[in-house]
């Protein structure tokens, strides 16, 4: 009702009213007087006016507001009281079209956000009874940009301790492995940013990559470093697959800055949390392994000398009966039978004391890497067989030891056969020996059909075995560790379904100069 001329106006010209809200952020890339001709409508006055740089008394009696009905006059009768100078420094470009014009500040408590910009090409267009009602708006806008942003900040705030609550949560499940929980992280955190749907997150930890979509457009991204014991382990990423308008950094707000560098920081915590537990879990294992191959040691010892007894008796008997030329030659065939059995009884037997760490060493003065050159030539023609590419990486400056060397082939001929036989359609195989902190590197590496968890649980068990009946009497690997324990050494198997198997044998050498030194005594 009060802007029925306005209505008229928009009668007579057929014409619409336009509203727009622009930006009047300066563009530092463009060239400034070309951009907001072309762009906005006295865009460089308002920003002057928006920055308290200009000086409005020539049209208004009130420094922060323009009202003028012809700016053209105002300017004229301004030019003539200031300088050139003065004059572009207190104001600049205005569209000649225009010459109705109020400009009124928005204020958010005591803060100017933006500015109110009327225009209109008729002169004294506006009343100046109008400018209590556009005053008026401009109050009302900043009370309701001023309540949209306090609960716009509400619901981001919502958002970021929903998502700290949950990554809390997912942390405290003990069961979870870290990638449960870094996939659970990478969803939380989507929805925690301003736009969910264009958001999408990316972790990436020790080379690993957890991401909530492959392929990603990056538009404009937000990244903080994951930290563990004061070295970069990896990198969390939120980025917009659109374009946004700029914020406090780029298109992001600066409270979620602060989030995402909380957040890198508990997965920091989490992570190395998980480590920790990780590797307490394998020392407990370990622990109850030694405990169980202790315990089967001693009942195998037992076991093997109440066995070593009656065979050895079987043997001798059967030997004697042998030497009868008046048997018939079937039952020269079942004595065959019976010493060939007996034989393959006694050497489990004698693994079996071996693993129980019960047989005599005969330790001498040995090159490792000879001996393993020795050993693998009987094993070459095999390997060429089975279409298996067997390597030799080994180090020279690795010195002589003192030790049995038909332990240590046994460890060489156990891990190339188990080897050999996870490769049915050909592969390759590594032998490598090292010199590392005092410690002797024996490595035994294949790319055949490795093992899955359950199975590396069980491998040094005595009997446990995954291969065909007549392959194998699963005592191969519960040989090797005995043998190695015995030398106070380690053995460490990594393997992967469809990757192969990495046996690593580390032997410390002060060990073997203690068995040197008793062994010259």
């Amino acid at each position: 009702e009060k802007n029925n001329d306005i209505l008229k106006y928009a009668k007579i010209t057929k014409k619409s009213f336009t509203f727009k809200i622009i930006s009047i952020k300066e563009d530092k890339n463009q060239n400034k007087k070309n951009h907001y001709k072309l762009e906005y409508d006295m865009s460089e006055l308002l920003q002057k006016i928006l920055k308290n740089k200009t000086d409005l008394t020539f049209a208004s009696e009130n420094d922060e507001i323009l009202f003028t009905g012809d700016i053209k006059k105002k300017l004229n009768e301004y030019y003539k009281t200031v300088t050139i100078k003065k004059r572009s420094q207190n104001f600049c470009y205005i569209e000649n079209k225009y010459n109705s014009i109020i400009i009124i500040p928005l204020y958010v408590g005591n803060q100017k956000i933006g500015i109110i910009q009327l225009k209109n090409e008729i002169i004294n267009f506006y009343k100046l009874s109008d400018l209590k009602y556009y005053r008026e708006l401009s109050q009302n806008l900043g009370l309701i940009i001023s309540n949209q942003q306090t609960q716009s900040e509400l619901n981001e705030r919502v958002k970021e301790l929903t998502c700290l609550y949950g990554i809390a949560n997912a942390s405290e499940d003990h069961d979870a492995t870290l990638d449960e929980i870094m996939n659970k992280t990478i969803f939380l955190l989507k929805s925690a940013w301003q736009y969910p749907k264009i958001t999408q997150v990316r972790i990436v930890l020790d080379g690993k990559i957890y991401t909530t979509a492959n392929n990603l457009k990056e538009i404009d991204k937000q990244k903080a470093d994951i930290i563990i014991n004061d070295k970069k382990r990896g990198t969390l990423e939120v980025i917009y697959t659109k374009k946004k308008i700029l914020l406090d950094e780029g298109p992001f707000l600066l409270e979620e800055r602060h989030l995402i560098n909380t957040i890198a920081k508990e997965l920091s915590l989490i992570i190395e949390k998980k480590y920790s537990e990780i590797d307490k879990k394998n020392l407990e294992d370990q622990l109850k392994l030694a405990d169980r191959l202790a315990t089967i040691g001693q009942l195998s010892s037992g076991v093997a000398h109440e066995l070593n007894e009656p065979l050895c008796n079987i043997l001798g008997f059967v030997q004697l009966m042998q030497k009868d030329h008046t048997l018939s030659k079937k039952i020269k065939r079942d004595l065959e039978k019976i010493l060939s059995a007996s034989l393959h009884a006694r050497e489990i037997v004698r693994k079996l004391l071996i693993f129980a760490r019960q047989m005599p060493t005969k330790k001498s003065q040995i090159n490792i890497n000879q001996l393993i050159r020795e050993g693998i030539y009987f094993l070459k023609s095999r390997c060429e067989k089975e279409n298996i590419d067997l390597s030799l990486s080994l180090d020279e400056n690795i010195p002589e030891l003192i030790i049995d060397p038909s332990q240590l082939n046994q460890i060489l001929i156990n891990l190339v056969v188990n080897s050999i036989q996870a490769m049915p359609n050909g592969g390759k195989l590594n032998i490598k020996t090292s010199l590392e902190n005092d410690n002797i590197l024996f490595i035994v590496e294949d790319n055949g059909i490795g093992m899955d968890e359950k199975t590396l649980k069980q491998v040094f068990i005595p009997f446990f075995t995954t291969k065909e009946i007549g392959q194998g009497t699963g005592l191969g690997l519960p040989v090797v560790h005995g043998i190695v324990s015995s030398y106070g050494g380690t053995i460490n198997i990594e393997s992967k379904i469809g990757t192969g198997s990495k046996f690593t044998i580390q032997l410390p050498l002060s060990e073997l100069k203690i068995t040197e030194e008793k062994s010259n005594g």
